[in-house]
Formats: structure tokens, C-alpha cells, sequence
């Protein structure tokens, strides 16, 4: 019976990986809210243009495809 290995239950570890989970953020230094708030919307901004972009190309792919249509 030595050579045995116990084996947990999936239910068994959860409670010690959601406790691991909890230990490490508290550990995270988190940015200010300020911050948070100011870097999340440039990133708003940038995916609207990128997506602008993206937009714009595409339409003048579908029009040039158009013309051999």
C-alpha cells in the first residue's frame, strides 16, 4: 500500500487553488483607479480607429472586387 499514491477529488482541489488565487492578488500592485480609467479609454479610442481603419479597407476591397464582377 506504499506504492499507492492518493489521489485527490476535483471538489478537493478547488478550495486550495481558489485560497492560492486569493494569495497571489493581494500580492499585485494594482494601478490607481485614475490610471485605469485614462489607459482604458485609449484603448476605447484605438480599437475605434483600427477598426475605422479595417472598415475602410475593406470597403474599397469590395468595391475594387466590384469592378471585376
Amino acid at each position: 500500500m506504499a506504492d499507492e499514491k492518493k489521489t485527490q477529488k476535483p471538489a478537493e482541489k478547488k478550495p486550495s487553488f481558489i485560497k492560492g488565487v486569493k494569495t497571489e492578488a493581494k500580492k499585485v500592485t494594482w494601478y490607481p483607479k485614475k490610471t485605469t480609467l485614462k489607459n482604458t479609454v485609449w484603448v476605447i479610442i484605438a480599437l475605434v480607429i483600427f477598426g475605422g481603419i479595417i472598415g475602410l479597407i475593406d470597403v474599397g476591397f469590395q468595391a475594387l472586387l466590384g469592378l471585376f464582377a
